[in-house]
């Protein structure tokens, strides 16, 4: 008897192995399906009218707008965007970093204000519901029941506003008269932005020798939790046609220092909509 429970033990634990790596191919198969894409319903407003380039943008942005928004450029007060991506949630051992697909909204008056909801999910069920926002000056970020708020975020996310607003209409961040240029080398440019307290913050754009599109921004972003500013980079790559003169970046990824943390497709564009009520309601 002594013998065959010793039997059955072992094998129990002959098939615990197995059955922890069945979970985790189910569990890394769940994360390999794409989120759902559920394209914003939002009224459209007043249309912006076009506005001529400004005569003092480098030469360098003024091509990379005129390809892409024509001169004069079609300048828009406001901007919606959405589309799908992942976001890198926890490195395992054996299969690595692992990345949740998700799906976003980004909802912004470029230079301003902004809305950014995302949703991420496991098999195309949601598991966590938030995002972040900048509205009047005060951030708030959200994600299942953790909130936070703080002069830290504010400017983290103030940094945010600038990177979505190069995403989402830079011809309108290039007709802002608050921002100074500065040329560098090898098709660089350092965009001057406002920034809260009476300062300024500095972007370093790069452009692309051949295509001339905007690929790649350096900057440093202020961590919520302990209001230090780290390195931080934004890539932008595969522009998309997505009306007769816009053209945007269909893939955008971020990253602290190196550590790229998130990859999103552009998948819709909707500009001059009506976004007052989205403003009210927040994230």
């Amino acid at each position: 008897m002594v013998n065959d429970m010793l039997n059955q033990i072992l094998s129990w634990l002959y098939y615990i192995p197995i059955a922890f790596v069945a979970a985790m191919v189910l569990m890394w198969l769940g994360f390999q399906i794409k989120a759902r894409l559920v394209p914003p319903d939002l009224p459209a407003g007043q249309l912006s009218p076009k506005q001529p380039l400004k005569e003092n943008l480098p030469p360098v942005v003024r091509a990379y707008l005129t390809e892409n928004f024509g001169d004069p450029a079609v300048t828009p007060a406001t901007a919606v965007l959405w589309g799908r991506g992942k976001f890198a949630i926890r490195r395992y051992p054996v299969i690595g970093l692992l990345w949740a697909p998700l799906r976003w909204t980004l909802i912004i008056r470029p230079g301003y204000e902004f809305i950014w909801r995302i949703n991420l999910s496991w098999y195309r069920f949601s598991f966590l519901i938030g995002g972040d926002e900048l509205i009047k000056g005060q951030a708030r970020f959200l994600m299942g029941k953790e909130e936070r708020k703080s002069e830290n975020l504010n400017l983290s996310q103030t940094t945010m506003l600038w990177l979505y607003s190069l995403l989402a209409a830079p011809s309108a961040v290039a007709a802002d008269d608050r921002l100074e240029w500065q040329i560098l080398e090898d098709r660089r440019v350092r965009m001057r932005t406002p920034f809260p307290g009476e300062r300024t913050w500095d972007f370093n754009l790069a452009f692309d020798s051949s295509s001339g599109d905007l690929v790649h921004i350096e900057t440093s972003r202020t961590t919520s939790r302990t209001g230090l500013a780290e390195p931080f980079q934004v890539r932008f790559s595969n522009y998309l046609q997505f009306a007769e003169n816009i053209a945007l970046p269909g893939k955008m990824q971020a990253a602290w220092g190196d550590e790229f943390y998130i990859k999103l497709d552009v998948e819709g564009v909707q500009y001059d909509a009506d976004i007052e009520s989205e403003m009210e309601r927040g994230v």
